[in-house]
């Protein structure tokens, strides 16, 4: 039985329903996804070869756009079409052997889900794949930062070289840079599972991924469109006290330090009032404290 039309058939019911959590664990692309990924993706080579429009053809087919949907339902997207046949294209070319090569697939695999995501109707429903995704080329970047053998054989460059760590972190910066910013304006009320809703916890991958790479300079891009964000006081702890932290860390890292004195005592205060007496001095102190040592965040924090 052939698997590419029943699973395009559960996209499409997924985007109707309007569930964009379920559909987020329907479009995995990590190495460590469940074996039918990896059966679809013979599949697409074996019926769908790199030339051709069948592939397209299938997509828009099984997934019509509905130019009148009913009140308070979903349609499938020109841009959600594109994103389906980059997320296919993935699975059928990605050689998880090449870490380059998955860079590179995981990275326009990632652009096709923020310009879906850009949708003014229907973007929300891509708001848990583009935050998954995301997790996913921060962790890849730390990865070839710690490898320049792989970055240097596919570039031609020296393993010391340093445009082409540059040339990681920026694609995957402003990536993650446009989510951020894509959320913090949208204009939809906060609400669990939309954009707004995970305007902080992308900010902090960035600047997580800005610190693993010594880049903390790039970050003020990120405190400057937070102003545009809904307060920080409206989300939970987990994520007020992990933006706070990096947000901390940064400053310091760019030698404001009365500032980041400052914002981390003011805003930690509210943050912790609810934590044990001794573990939320813990904290807050080492907020200040981080610029030098990083290492002691615990799980739940990071």
């Amino acid at each position: 039985m052939d698997i590419l039309p029943t699973f395009l058939k559960g996209i499409g019911e997924h985007v109707v329903a309007g569930d964009g959590e379920t559909l987020s664990q329907w479009l995995l692309a990590e190495p460590d996804s469940p074996p039918v990924y990896f059966a679809l993706g013979q599949e697409l080579r074996r019926k769908y070869p790199k030339t051709g429009t069948a592939l397209r053809s299938l997509i828009e087919k099984s997934l019509p756009e509905d130019d009148d949907p009913p009140e308070g339902g979903n349609s499938p997207w020109a841009g959600f079409h594109a994103f389906v046949h980059e997320f296919l294209i993935y699975w059928r070319d990605v050689n998880f052997g090449d870490l380059m090569d998955v860079h590179e697939r995981l990275l326009a695999l990632s652009t096709a889900c923020v310009s879906a995501l850009k949708h003014p109707g229907q973007g929300s429903i891509m708001v848990q794949t583009s935050v998954s995704y995301a997790q996913s080329m921060v962790k890849l970047v730390a990865v070839l930062k710690s490898r320049p053998d792989l970055t240097a054989a596919r570039g031609g460059k020296s393993a010391g070289d340093e445009e082409e760590v540059r040339t990681f972190v920026d694609d995957v910066f402003d990536l993650i840079n446009v989510i951020f910013n894509n959320c913090a304006i949208d204009r939809a009320p906060l609400q669990p599972g939309n954009k707004k809703s995970v305007v902080y916890l992308v900010g902090a991958m960035a600047f997580r991924l800005l610190l693993v790479t010594g880049k903390p300079l790039t970050a003020w891009t990120l405190i400057t469109g937070a102003e545009r964000a809904p307060a920080l006081s409206l989300f939970p702890a987990a994520q007020r006290v992990t933006w706070l932290y990096y947000l901390g860390v940064v400053m310091f890292q760019n030698d404001h330090y009365p500032r980041a004195g400052v914002r981390g005592a003011r805003d930690a205060d509210p943050v912790l009032a609810g934590w044990p007496a001794n573990v939320a001095d813990i904290i807050t102190a080492r907020i200040a404290e981080s610029g030098v040592d990083t290492d002691w965040v615990p799980g739940w924090v990071k």
